[in-house]
C-alpha cells in the first residue's frame, strides 16, 4: 500500500496525493514529498520504479528482507536501510523485535519502505509537522532526520527495558530462584549482541550520511544529523557496557555455582565421615570372635549404642564449627 503525503509552503498544510501525480509533483523543487510504502507488492514497486526511475541495484537491494543496514549513493539520489528495534517480554525473557525500513531519499521526496506497521511513522510525521518553529524552514534532509530521530529514541526504550531485565537477572542468580538463570542469562547475551550487530553498522551508515556532500544535505541538516549520530553512539556504548555487565554476572554465577558446589561437597564429606565413624563402632562388635570383652556385658548393647552416639555427636559439634554442616 503506498501513502503519498505533499508538503508545500511548510510542513502544516499537507495533502495525500495519487501515486500516479509523483512524477509530476517532483519535478517542484518547492515541494516536499513524502511516500510510505507499507507491504510492497511488485505492483507498489514498478509503481515506485515508473515515477522515481530508481535505480535496478537499488531495486534489487531492496527485495533483500534481512539486508544490514547500508548506504548506497546514486546520481538523483541515496538508498539506505536502518532498522526499528523494539523491546518485547517473553515471559521472563528478554527479546527484541526488529523491523527493516528502507529509504529512498531525493532531492525533494523520501520514499519509506516497510513490511509491518512502525509508530516510528507516524511519530515522525507528526513531530516534523508539529515542530516548525524549531527549525524554520524544512527540506527533505530535515524529514529524513526526524524520522531517524524518532527511530534511535526508541533504541533507549529498549536499552531501558535492558537494564531492568539485567537487574532481576542479577537478583535471581543470587538468590538461586528456579536453576533456569543460566539459560536465560545466555539468551540475554544473545539479544544484546544482535542489537550491537544492528547498530554498529548504522554508525558508520549515519557516518557517510553527515559526510555527503550535496545540496540538500546542507549545514542545518548536518547538525541535526551528527545529534542522531550522538545518540547512537551512546546506544553502541550502552550495549557494550551491558555486554560486559552480563559478562560479570556470568562469573558471578559461575562463582555462585562453584560455592554451592564445594558447601555441598563439605557436607556430603562431613556427612560420610560421621556415618563411617558411627559403622566402625557397629562393624568391631559385628565381628565373628567369641571373646571380645563386651560381648558378655550386660549393658554392652547399649555402651555400643551410646558409643556410636556420642561419636557421632562429637563429629558432628566439630563440622559445624568448622562450617561444613
Amino acid at each position: 500500500m503506498i501513502t503519498a503525503t505533499l508538503f508545500q509552503d511548510g510542513p502544516t498544510p499537507r495533502t495525500t496525493l495519487d501515486v500516479n501525480d509523483i512524477s509530476e509533483v517532483i519535478k517542484d523543487p518547492k515541494t516536499v514529498l513524502w511516500v510510505d510504502v507499507l507491504k510492497p507488492t511488485n505492483e507498489d514497486i514498478a509503481t515506485l520504479d515508473r515515477e522515481f526511475d530508481i535505480h535496478p541495484l537499488a531495486l534489487q537491494a531492496l527485495q533483500h528482507v534481512t539486508a544490514r543496514p547500508e548506504i548506497d549513493f546514486y546520481d538523483s539520489f541515496i538508498y539506505l536501510n536502518f532498522y526499528v528495534v523494539r523491546s518485547a517480554a517473553r515471559s521472563e525473557e528478554m527479546h527484541f523485535e526488529t523491523n527493516l525500513i528502507s529509504f529512498f531519499v531525493g532531492s525533494n521526496y523520501l520514499v519509506t519502505i516497510h513490511d509491518e506497521p512502525l509508530e516510528v511513522v507516524d511519530e515522525s510525521l507528526e513531530n516534523w509537522t508539529l515542530s516548525t518553529s524549531e527549525v524554520g524552514d524544512r527540506g527533505i534532509g530535515l524529514l529524513l532526520y526526524a524520522i531517524l530521530d524518532t527511530l534511535v529514541d526508541q533504541y533507549f526504550e529498549a536499552i531501558d527495558s535492558m537494564s531492568d531485565r539485567a537487574e532481576d537477572l542479577e537478583d535471581a542468580i543470587f538468590q538461586g530462584k528456579d536453576g533456569s538463570e543460566l539459560q536465560q542469562l545466555f539468551d540475554f547475551k544473545k539479544q544484546v549482541m544482535v542489537f550491537r550487530r544492528i547498530v554498529a553498522p548504522e554508525r558508520d551508515v549515519l557516518n557517510a550520511l553527515i559526510r555527503w556532500d550535496s545540496p540538500m544535505n546542507d549545514r542545518q541538516t548536518t547538525v541535526y544529523m551528527q545529534d542522531v549520530y550522538d545518540h547512537l553512539l551512546r546506544v553502541i556504548d550502552s550495549l557494550d557496557s551491558y555486554r560486559d555487565l552480563l559478562s560479570n554476572i556470568l562469573e558471578a554465577h559461575l562463582s555462585v555455582t562453584s560455592n554451592r558446589l564445594n558447601q555441598t561437597m563439605k557436607t556430603l564429606a562431613a556427612s560420610s565421615i560421621i556415618l563411617m565413624s558411627m559403622t566402625l563402632v557397629a562393624s568391631i562388635y559385628g565381628m565373628n570372635f567369641p571373646l571380645i570383652p563386651e560381648l558378655g556385658w550386660r549393658f554392652g548393647y547399649w555402651w555400643a549404642l551410646g558409643l556410636m552416639a556420642g561419636i557421632g555427636l562429637g563429629l558432628l559439634f566439630a563440622f559445624r564449627r568448622i562450617d561444613w554442616i
